[in-house]
């Protein structure tokens, strides 16, 4: 691919990201406006760092047109980025530095790369980077190492950090042209526009004698689905290895990357568990989803990924109807009907009816409450169709409901008998047909 540079940096775009569904916002073609760039005589780069590295401006920090790497792309001139220049696209933007790559972050076509011709150590070689994928919306979408051509990384849509925002290390053994010769390192992607664009980022690139450890990485991700910003515990535990356990708080959005080493491979088996938080009901996914935790056996050393959902579980308020009578041994009605209403219910229903049977009389609703300020409900008893009622008391107003904890109130009715005692519209009803009886027998008995 013919490297194509551009004048200036790329003007700001910003590209927000809600969900998989969304439509991101595209960055936007070089203009003459564009700020000043940086590049290596301005920013007193120094190409060759020390301790053995062989890959000149991992961190892309000479800019663009850059002296070390070369670059293309479709519609942009450049992967190469400042958040000023671009934006950060829905993720973290350069890791170090002011500068990072950025590939995709455009709803149509866009391929683009950056390569260097890099002199390898003999005998043996690890290529490490630092990858991140704040957005995927297309699984054809992809990103790609190659070395003289040859594909030694690969992600696509359906890569398990898909989403997250925060780098994570990958490491690659290279030693297969660990020869002490030349040999091309060319970070690729193609993204085909279905959906959004996706954004795949790369910064500090690194290439270094020696075969790679055995690191077992764990990525762990925290999703609500209520979006409650809580911290929860999660611990990674293992059987062999270093550290055996680790232990660390996560939010939403903010994952966390656990690392595992000095393990035999093929021996390792490993766990990652949290502290569900009350209200909520875990489910983890590795792969194949799971209610009890994370986990895996036999690993070799490389990535591995652990989605943990906390679903947001109803809360139940019960509410008793008691009747208190003046003179119980006059039969009468324990039929009720009540309204529920709450406010800030986080999804769901939020009103409903209650009906009560009995003396007394017991019914519930189910509502789920907001984690941040809670949720206000009242119960509101219905008009009685019974004459001589009064409510006496309640504590169904203003009940304040959290995730994980119910709630439960009471309405007392008082009846008032005073000499006669007053009917339901039922009992009137009955009364009106006996005294219209009796007196078509004193009618008859008048003849």
């Amino acid at each position: 691919m013919q490297s194509l540079n551009r004048s200036g940096a790329i003007v700001a775009i910003f590209l927000l990201l809600v969900s998989t569904t969304a439509v991101a916002q595209q960055r936007t073609p070089n203009t003459p406006d564009s700020p000043e760039v940086l590049n290596a005589e301005s920013s007193g780069f120094i190409s060759t760092p020390d301790g053995g590295e062989a890959v000149s401006d991992g961190s892309f920090e000479a800019g663009s047109p850059n002296p070390f790497w070369n670059e293309a792309s479709t519609n942009f001139g450049t992967p190469l980025c400042t958040a000023g220049g671009c934006g950060t696209g829905g993720g973290t933007g350069p890791r170090t530095g002011i500068w990072w790559a950025w590939f995709g972050g455009i709803n149509a076509f866009e391929e683009g790369s950056v390569s260097q011709a890099v002199t390898f150590p003999a005998d043996s070689a690890t290529l490490s980077f630092w990858f991140e994928a704040p957005a995927c919306f297309s699984a054809s979408d992809y990103l790609e190492v190659l070395v003289d051509g040859n594909q030694e990384f690969f992600a696509d849509g359906t890569y398990g950090g898909c989403g997250m925002v925060g780098y994570l290390e990958q490491v690659v053994d290279l030693s297969a042209y660990a020869d002490g010769g030349v040999h091309t390192i060319e970070f690729h992607s193609e993204i085909f526009g279905g959906g959004g664009g996706s954004n795949f980022f790369v910064d500090d690139v690194s290439l270094i004698g020696g075969a790679p450890p055995p690191l077992a990485r764990f990525l762990v991700s925290k999703n609500f689905d209520d979006d409650n910003t809580a911290e929860v515990e999660v611990t990674l535990s293992c059987n062999t290895g270093l550290p055996l356990e680790q232990t660390t708080t996560i939010a939403e959005g903010d994952p966390v990357n656990f690392v595992i080493g000095d393990f035999e491979q093929g021996t390792l088996n490993c766990v990652v568990t949290e502290v569900v938080p009350g209200g909520y009901t875990a489910s983890y996914d590795d792969g194949t989803v799971s209610d009890v935790n994370c986990s895996w056996e036999a690993l070799q050393g490389g990535q591995y990924f652990c989605a943990i959902t906390n679903s947001l579980d109803q809360v139940e308020i019960e509410v008793t109807k008691v009747w208190i009578d003046e003179n119980p041994q006059f039969a009468a009605q324990n039929v009720a009907d009540a309204t529920w209403s709450c406010s800030n219910v986080a999804f769901g229903q939020n009103n409903g009816l209650l009906q009560f049977f009995g003396n007394p009389g017991e019914d519930s609703f189910f509502v789920f409450p907001d984690w941040d300020t809670g949720t206000t409900c009242s119960i509101t008893e219905v008009q009685l169709n019974e004459s001589g009622v009064e409510v006496d008391d309640s504590d169904c107003d203003g009940l304040v409901v959290l995730p994980g904890v119910g709630a439960s109130c009471t309405i007392f009715n008082t009846r008032l008998f005073e000499g006669i005692p007053t009917l339901s519209q039922y009992g009137l009803g009955v009364l009106a047909l006996l005294m219209l009886g009796v007196g078509f027998v004193a009618f008859r008995r008048l003849i």
